[in-house]
């Protein structure tokens, strides 16, 4: 057998080697071409004023006085100790029947009242420093801005800010529920409004998952709102104020801070992956890639969110058996846990227009009722503007249905079809009904 003699190895050699700079050289032209598109990215977006960074998203200084943020945080450790003792609650026989209650917004009985009030005393200091949180008009995070991204998502999601959140909503519910127990429905109103405009100044915290805190906070003003309304009759002075507050639900700028946050947060978190010297340099053009198509994502998302909601459509997809966006932000359409996120956001905002607006529109109905002692079964002779009475999905009016526990007002929802007030998230109707209408759960 023939042996290579010394001048082909030295072919071979010279060849693998053009072959291994040719890839050298192509890698660098891709990382360089990756790198530029980058950096063009982040200038653009400097230009126009975006931020780019954790640091970018720090507030502006409010004095603490005016700082709705300072006095929640200064609740904190109260409601650290009425959080034992809601757990203790739980753990009882009235506890459990009345998170069972719950499950289908349903409101507290006597006994369970008197067991709640009884905690509510002993917490008593909470209430009035959550009554200036809400007289706040701003709200600045109290988080230090200047950390890593690892580090600022641990205090993003520390049970000091989330869980302290959630307890002043919690408590506040508690409170508003108890209110109506005791027939006292103006002051229960009252304490609805105080949450609703809570939760949207929370929605200052960055990061779509605050977000979607904060949109799960203003459905337990939702709540007491419903129930309330119910078991009026309300002073005019409470429903106008409340008018007021549910129709500055209709405004989008919660949604783009948050898009606008959590793309911040992205960039943050992507550059200090890139600097950790943990990405072999071959793979960094395909990394800075996949990077530009995330950002890609957000800039789809924020031309969506800047849309008004009469001009963002919903059209359900059977095989998917969920409703997407379109055509607006139809590209988010994927298995990326970014797309998933972003198409949470989107519901969680449509959900929070539906549910504002059949508010209003009962709120409406009962105000007719209460002065001219009659029931309106027309929505379109309400004088509401038309926005506020049209289904968010179908852009028709909303829908109405009388039972015997009282009237339900509904969105036909993702599958766009009318299931009779059959209330489903996914494959019914959704809507309000009176506390404790039956919801199908999934």
């Amino acid at each position: 057998m023939k042996i290579c003699s010394k001048r082909a190895f030295k072919r071979i050699a010279i060849g693998l080697g053009l072959l291994i700079g040719l890839a050298l050289l192509v890698n660098g032209v891709l990382a360089w071409r990756a790198q530029h598109r980058w950096n063009q990215m982040i200038t653009d977006l400097r230009a126009a004023g975006e931020p780019t960074s954790i640091s970018d998203l720090s507030p502006k200084p409010i004095p603490p006085a005016d700082n709705a943020a300072t006095y929640i945080q200064q609740t904190a450790d109260e409601l650290a100790a009425y959080w034992k003792d809601y757990d203790k609650f739980e753990r009882t026989p009235a506890g459990q029947e009345y998170d069972q209650a719950r499950y289908n917004r349903g409101f507290p009985n006597a006994e369970q009242v008197t067991a709640m009030n009884k905690i509510l005393d002993k917490h008593a200091a909470i209430l009035p420093v959550l009554a200036k949180a809400a007289r706040c008009r701003e709200y600045a995070s109290l988080l230090n801005f200047q950390l890593p991204a690892t580090k600022f998502l641990e205090s993003l999601m520390s049970n000091q800010n989330v869980g302290t959140i959630r307890g002043a909503f919690n408590f506040l519910y508690w409170h508003a529920a108890a209110k109506i127990a005791a027939g006292k429905v103006d002051e229960a109103t009252e304490l609805g409004i105080q949450m609703l405009h809570l939760a949207t100044l929370c929605s200052h915290e960055p990061t779509i998952m605050q977000y979607l805190l904060s949109m799960a906070m203003r459905d337990y003003a939702y709540e007491v709102i419903n129930a309330a309304l119910r078991a009026g009759p309300i002073s005019p002075e409470v429903r106008r104020n409340l008018d007021a507050a549910l129709a500055e639900q209709e405004s989008r700028t919660p949604l783009q801070h948050a898009l606008r946050s959590d793309r911040a947060f992205a960039i943050s978190e992507l550059e200090l992956e890139e600097q950790s010297g943990k990405i072999p340099a071959f793979l960094h053009w395909p990394i800075t890639n996949w990077q530009l198509n995330v950002m890609s994502i957000f800039d789809v998302a924020l031309s969506a969110a800047a849309l008004p909601p009469a001009e963002f459509h919903w059209s359900w997809n059977p095989q998917r058996r969920r409703a997407m966006p379109t055509p607006q932000i139809a590209a988010l359409e994927g298995n990326n846990p970014l797309v998933t996120s972003e198409l949470a956001v989107f519901e969680s905002d449509t959900r929070n227009l539906l549910i504002s607006r059949c508010l209003r529109v009962l709120n409406a109905m009962e105000a007719i009722q209460q002065q001219d002692g009659k029931e309106v079964d027309d929505i379109e002779l309400l004088s509401l503007p038309r926005e506020a009475t049209t289904d968010p999905i179908s852009q028709k009016p909303l829908r109405l249905k009388k039972t015997d526990q009282g009237l339900v007002i509904y969105s036909v929802w993702w599958n766009g079809v009318d299931d009779n007030g059959r209330f489903n998230y996914r494959t019914g109707d959704w809507g309000i009904g009176p506390p404790g209408y039956p919801i199908e759960h999934e």
